[in-house]
């Protein structure tokens, strides 16, 4: 791949084999990461990469856990519990990590 006349494939691959792996930094970074990837222009799709991640363990929105209470009652897992709750509504536990070349 290192000897292809796709421009892109022999870069990336080049990047690969010599360690020249992708630099990353945070959202707070973006307007100056978007301004060092400006050089490739239309290719930038391959030279950028978004990550959001988060550290809620829990997720109802997805797949809710439910539980059943007094008198036979149906209720997801946060409404029973303060502590799911907590976790479930933190909104401080999303952080964007961008990686480019």
């Amino acid at each position: 791949m290192q000897k292809s006349s796709d421009a892109i494939l022999k870069d990336l691959s080049m990047r690969l084999m010599n360690r020249k792996l992708f630099k990353y930094g945070d959202d707070d970074m973006r307007e100056e990461i978007e301004e060092s990837l400006k050089k490739y222009g239309s290719f930038k799709k391959y030279y950028f990469f978004e990550e959001v991640n988060s550290k809620v363990p829990y997720k109802p929105q997805y797949v809710p856990i439910l539980i059943e209470g007094k008198n036979n009652e149906i209720k997801e897992l946060s409404t029973c519990s303060a502590i799911i709750s907590a976790l479930v509504n933190n909104p401080n536990d999303i952080k964007t990590t961008i990686y480019y070349g």
